[in-house]
């Protein structure tokens, strides 16, 4: 059972990776990019690191490809190559937690569907992946992921 709400979330700054992936390809592409973009903090390049997350169409799951935008919130930074510095908007959202791999995520978004369905909800833009522990670690068992839909 998920606890579904609407919450808001501030505008933030963000380093953005953007690219393009299939259903099968999504998980080894996020993980490279969170890597390039944790090793570009790393480097200098941006201070106060906080969420990381991914952004992504409605239509994810559909065959072909599509385009994401992994990113990390910070509060200063630079952009480098392959990587862009731009602003995330401050916006209502419907929001929800999941807990458990990352694969089983399709639940919680369900989940969220049907609520906005029975709320005559719809989203303003791509659905948003925030994962509250890092996705990079190998024991996904505990992993913590808010599942957010932006609203008009």
């Amino acid at each position: 059972m998920y606890d579904i709400k609407i919450s808001y979330v501030p505008q933030r700054m963000a380093l953005i990776a953007r690219r393009t992936v299939t259903p099968e390809t999504i998980g080894e592409v996020i993980q490279a990019a969170f890597a390039e973009l944790m090793a570009h903090v790393d480097s200098g390049a941006a201070c106060g690191a906080e969420e990381t997350l991914v952004m992504f169409p409605r239509d994810l799951a559909a065959p072909g490809e599509h385009e994401i935008r992994v990113a990390v919130t910070i509060a200063d930074g630079v952009p480098g190559e392959g990587i862009e510095l731009d602003e995330l908007p401050g916006c209502q959202v419907v929001k929800t937690v999941h807990e458990g791999p990352y694969a089983a995520t399709a639940d919680g978004w369900a989940a969220i569907e049907e609520w906005m369905d029975e709320h005559d909800l719809e989203p303003a833009l791509d659905y948003w992946e925030v994962y509250v522990n890092s996705p990079a670690e190998p024991d996904q068992a505990d992993a913590v992921t808010e599942l957010l839909v932006p609203l008009p």
